[in-house]
């Protein structure tokens, strides 16, 4: 499974790692943009390893019901049916692999949503543009924030840069990439996948990958949904529709959509904890401080 393979990858990067931290540590005063250098070299490859495919996130075929009454002995998966046959107009239980009801149990006070996950792609985005039929009934359809990063694979850049900084394992995870100036790896994953695909759809139709490819589309297999959504998330739809456009001109276009993205919420974030009042005010640029290169003795940089 991809979770299985993720966590290889972890296991192998924390080796590396290892061994580089120990090889910092037997040189007195390396720099930090050195330390960096040398994991984006020799670690970061061990964690983006086959990231076109296990980079895929199956969230993408999901959607969130709200405001649909809740019982104690309730069928969801029928509730969900009598909901969306208007407007999917077919036997809604072929269309959807899970149906189940999110949040608190003990939370009686307000109906909890129902996370649906579709079979194909196109079900629910056939849901999302027909919502209108549904506010009648007080029934909201959102999509979920879908989140890109492999947490088994994102720890280990984490746990590396808290180590350089000299920080607790506490510390807030966006004070500290931005303190280095250092993106989260699924950047570079979802910008390598995007490249991938559009190498893949501008093969000759007789090629066998060529052909394994179209039937995903026509499947709507996770991968291609997951490519699919992630484009028109982030305002390419255009290009799902017409992929003649060359990998790496638009690869590097994506992957600055990314950054801009990233850096938005990174901004909401650091104002939204308490803890880091002063150091949002302070904070201005995501890029490595000045301090961390001029410093040399390094017990300065910790409290």
């Amino acid at each position: 499974s991809f979770n299985r393979a993720n966590k290889q990858l972890r296991v192998k990067a924390m080796r590396a790692s290892f061994k580089l931290k120990t090889l910092l540590a037997s040189n007195h005063n390396p720099s930090i943009s050195l330390a960096m250098d040398l994991f984006n070299s020799l670690v970061k490859p061990i964690l983006l390893y086959c990231g076109e495919i296990l980079g895929t996130n199956i969230q993408s075929k999901e959607i969130t019901l709200k405001g649909i009454k809740e019982s104690s002995n309730e069928n969801i998966r029928e509730l969900v049916s009598n909901t969306l046959s208007p407007i999917l107009g077919v036997d809604v239980n072929t269309c959807i692999i899970r149906a189940i009801r999110a949040g608190r149990k003990s939370d009686t006070s307000t109906a909890r949503p129902i996370l649906v996950r579709f079979k194909r792609y196109t079900d629910k985005m056939n849901v999302i543009y027909q919502s209108s039929v549904l506010r009648d009934q007080n029934i909201t359809i959102e999509q979920p924030n879908i989140s890109y990063e492999i947490p088994d694979l994102e720890h280990v850049l984490l746990n590396y840069c808290k180590i350089l900084l000299r920080v607790p394992r506490n510390s807030v995870n966006a004070a500290v990439m931005g303190e280095l100036g250092m993106f989260p790896l699924y950047i570079d994953t979802q910008t390598r996948l995007i490249k991938y695909w559009l190498r893949l759809n501008n093969m000759s139709n007789d090629r066998i990958l060529k052909k394994a490819y179209d039937t995903a589309v026509v499947q709507e297999h996770d991968w291609a949904s997951h490519v699919q959504d992630i484009l028109c998330r982030h305002g390419f739809q255009n290009i799902w529709l017409n992929s003649n456009v060359d990998a790496n001109y638009f690869g590097n276009m994506f992957k600055e959509r990314l950054k801009d993205t990233f850096l938005s919420n990174w901004r909401q974030k650091i104002r939204s904890f308490s803890k880091l009042e002063t150091y949002s005010q302070i904070k201005k640029t995501f890029a490595m401080e000045n301090y961390l290169s001029v410093i040399q003795n390094k017990s300065f940089t910790t409290s």
